[in-house]
C-alpha cells in the first residue's frame, strides 16, 4: 500500500531555512511525530532549539528528514 502525507508546509519551512543558513543538512533537530496510519507515524512537527518539545519525540538529521518528506509528500 502507498501512503501520501501532504509535507508541503514543513518541507518548504525546512528548504528555507536550510537555504538562509540557518541549519545545515547534517544538523541534528527534534521531530515529533502524530498517531500511526497503514504502518507509518507521519512528522507534523519540528524542533531545532534547545527546548524539548511536550510530546514524544525523536532525533535525526535535517538530510534525513527532507529525504522522508520529499518520498512522503510525492507517493499517492
Amino acid at each position: 500500500m502507498n501512503i501520501s502525507y501532504d509535507y508541503t508546509d514543513l518541507l518548504n519551512e525546512l528548504k528555507d531555512d536550510l537555504h538562509e543558513g540557518i541549519i545545515k543538512p547534517n544538523d541534528y533537530i527534534k521531530i515529533v511525530r502524530g498517531d500511526e496510519r497503514n504502518g507509518y507515524r507521519p512528522i507534523i512537527d519540528f524542533y531545532y532549539n534547545d527546548d524539548d518539545p511536550e510530546e514524544e519525540y525523536e532525533e535525526l538529521t535535517v538530510a534525513t528528514i527532507v529525504v522522508e518528506m520529499d518520498r512522503y509528500n510525492k507517493i499517492i
